[in-house]
């Protein structure tokens, strides 16, 4: 078991295009790569995909649509189902610790976090962090997990943001895309 976990460092502060490098990992080899297309050419469906590695196979995609409705994610190949629905089926949950100011993902009641999101600190240069704690470090397809949820509670935060922004229901998904930041406040919303 390893016993400090594993901090994946993420490449850019833009949560959309990134990558996930490991801290331990000696040539930064990507170990996931999240791309996200908005889908603003005619007849294309914005979506989000993740990949193992550089350009290895496709983890998960989920494919955007109004926030009412729910995105629908296909995760390892599986049917599509609600991103919500996939979240609520493992029991995952992400919230915000008050006192480190890190967001965590807890499975279930359990009071021991499974993972710890830390923002980007413009001031120090530091980049975006997931830290896979404990045991969760050692098994792959929780580590897997871990890293689609994070990124479907973020796309999920930012359109609450995106709606209160425009003062509708549902917000638009344009235009924030490219200058999205990972910093403070990250559980807000």
């Amino acid at each position: 078991m390893n016993k400090d976990g594993v901090t994946l460092i993420f490449s850019g502060d833009n949560a959309y295009n990134t990558t996930l490098t490991s801290s331990s990992s000696p040539d930064s080899t990507p170990l996931y790569t999240i791309f996200s297309d908005p889908g603003v050419d005619p007849g294309s469906t914005p979506f989000t995909s993740v990949t193992k590695g550089h350009e290895g196979s496709e983890l998960a995609r989920w494919n955007w649509r109004a926030r009412w409705r729910g995105d629908l994610l296909t995760y390892a190949g599986a049917k599509p189902v609600k991103a919500t629905s996939w979240t609520a089926e493992r029991g995952l949950k992400w919230r915000m610790n008050d006192e480190s100011e890190a967001l965590e993902l807890i499975r279930g009641n359990d009071v021991a976090p499974l993972a710890r999101f830390f923002s980007s600190t413009p001031a120090t240069s530091d980049p975006a962090k997931l830290h896979l704690l404990d045991s969760t470090a050692d098994e792959q397809e929780l580590q897997d997990a871990v890293v689609v949820s994070f990124f479907l509670q973020e796309r999920t935060r930012r359109e609450k943001i995106w709606a209160a922004q425009a003062g509708k229901v549902d917000g638009g998904r344009w235009g924030t895309l490219g200058t999205f930041s990972l910093g403070a406040g990250v559980a807000s919303g």
